[in-house]
C-alpha cells in the first residue's frame, strides 16, 4: 500500500511539473532565486523530461540531480543566503523552505562552490490557529553539496511561509570555515541558544557542527 501511494504521489508531481513547464522551459519564474552562485537552481527542466524524484527508506522524496523540483510560478519559499570568505574564496551557503508546486512542502541547503558538507535537516509545520507543530520529516546526516527533502502537503493558511520550520545542522571540515560561516550567519539574524522547533532563529555550535532553527527570517521578502 505504501508503494502504491508513493507511486500515485510521484505521478501527480510529474503531471504538475509538466503542466508548469510546458509554456516556458529554461526560463526562471519571477520568484526563482537570483543569486549568481546558485545557478543550478535557475533552469526549469524541459517538458519532455521527468524530474529525478527519488524516495528514501522512510518515504521522503528528494532529488539527487541539480534541477528545480516544481513549477516556479507556484513555488512559495523563504530563503537565507550566507556569504563568507574562506581559504581565499567567496562562499555562499543558501537555504530554502516552503511550498513547492502547491503539492509539496520541503527544504534545501546548497553550498557554492559546491563542496561536500555533512548536512542534516528536520522539517516542521506550525498550525498557528491550533498552536500545534507537526514534524514532517528527518533527512540525514549525509555528505552532500546540495541536500533536500519533500513531502506531500500544503500551507494551513494561504502563502504563510512562517508555518514551515527548519531545524538543520552543517558539519564543516574545520573550525576556520565554521567561524567564517558563523560570523555571517549571526548577521543574518540568528542568535546563540538552544535551537528547536519551538525556538526559532537560534543556533548552537558543537565541535565543527553548527545546528540551527529557522522560521521567520526571509531575505527574499
Amino acid at each position: 500500500m505504501k508503494k502504491a501511494i508513493a507511486a500515485f504521489v510521484a505521478a501527480l508531481l510529474c503531471l504538475a511539473v509538466l503542466g508548469g513547464c510546458g509554456g516556458g522551459a529554461g526560463t526562471p519564474g519571477p520568484d526563482a532565486p537570483t543569486t549568481d552562485a546558485t545557478t543550478h537552481f535557475k533552469d526549469v527542466v524541459p517538458p519532455h523530461r521527468l524530474l529525478p524524484y527519488k524516495m528514501d527508506e522512510n518515504g521522503i522524496f528528494y532529488m539527487s540531480e541539480q534541477a528545480w523540483p516544481g513549477p516556479l510560478d507556484q513555488t512559495i519559499y523563504s530563503t537565507v543566503c550566507v556569504k563568507f570568505r574562506y581559504e581565499y574564496k567567496d562562499w555562499l551557503i543558501q537555504m530554502w523552505k516552503g511550498s513547492y508546486g502547491l503539492v509539496m512542502l520541503g527544504c534545501e541547503i546548497a553550498a557554492e562552490p559546491e563542496t561536500a558538507l555533512v548536512l542534516q535537516m528536520d522539517l516542521y509545520q506550525k498550525n498557528f490557529q491550533a498552536n500545534q507543530i507537526k514534524h514532517l520529516f528527518t533527512r540525514g546526516p549525509e555528505s552532500a553539496g546540495w541536500f533536500n527533502g519533500f513531502v506531500p502537503g500544503k500551507f494551513y493558511e494561504e502563502s504563510k511561509k512562517s508555518e514551515i520550520i527548519m531545524v538543520g545542522s552543517i558539519e564543516f571540515p574545520d573550525e576556520e570555515m565554521l567561524r567564517a560561516f558563523e560570523a555571517s550567519f549571526a548577521k543574518a539574524g540568528f542568535g546563540k541558544g538552544t535551537p528547536s522547533q519551538h525556538s526559532p532563529e537560534i543556533y548552537a555550535i558543537h565541535e565543527n557542527t553548527l545546528t540551527f532553527s529557522w522560521q521567520y527570517i526571509d531575505q527574499d521578502a
